[in-house]
């Protein structure tokens, strides 16, 4: 009996000094634990480097235009486990703030419990969708009725290679098609 608590205990140290992630459920659709929509981006970079690990990336824009960056957030600095990730706006009010957070990791939920990998059926039984859209950018991207921003789709799980995806329609979208990215602005 004395061996199997003592077990217990050393079970239960171990996993509470363990740095493992588990499901992180967003209080709302604007933040992601502190990291917040319009907050300034020199402390939402301090922020995320506290608990992660942060690796900033540049994203390509016109000759013209200012160098912009994408912030991604890494569980840790093997940079294997990606979580999500933030970046500037384009103008001169949202230049120096947060204007948009990319959920990339499953164990990240939105309020109605959507997570990256779900399928369009199961997204259409938890949120409200209002329109889809496609551009040889982006992709393929569902806009939500409930918040600004959407899911990004992953065209690549389509089976129906006859369905046009460049003029989606949501009650149309093939039901095994999987969501790629949640994009909160």
């Amino acid at each position: 009996m004395k061996r199997l608590i003592f077990l217990s205990i050393i079970a239960l140290s171990l996993s509470n000094c363990s740095n493992k992630l588990t499901n992180l459920q967003l209080k709302d659709y604007e933040s992601i634990k502190r990291l917040k929509i319009g907050m300034p981006l020199k402390s939402a970079i301090k922020y995320a480097e506290r608990k992660y690990y942060v690796k900033k990336t540049e994203i390509l824009v016109f000759e013209d235009k200012k160098k912009k960056f994408d912030y991604i957030v890494y569980k840790d600095e093997s940079k294997k486990t990606v979580l999500f990730s933030f970046s500037s706006g384009h103008d001169n009010q949202t230049q120096d703030k947060v204007f948009r957070i990319v959920l990339k990791n499953p164990l990240i939920k939105t309020v109605d419990g959507i997570s990256v990998g779900m399928t369009v059926k199961e997204l259409k039984e938890k949120s409200k969708l209002k329109s889809a859209d496609f551009n040889n950018d982006d992709g393929l991207f569902i806009i939500s009725d409930k918040f600004d921003g959407g899911f990004l789709m992953d065209i690549s799980t389509i089976k129906d290679e006859k369905y046009n995806y460049e003029a989606p329609q949501i009650n149309t979208l093939p039901n095994e098609m999987k969501i790629k990215a949640i994009i909160l602005f």
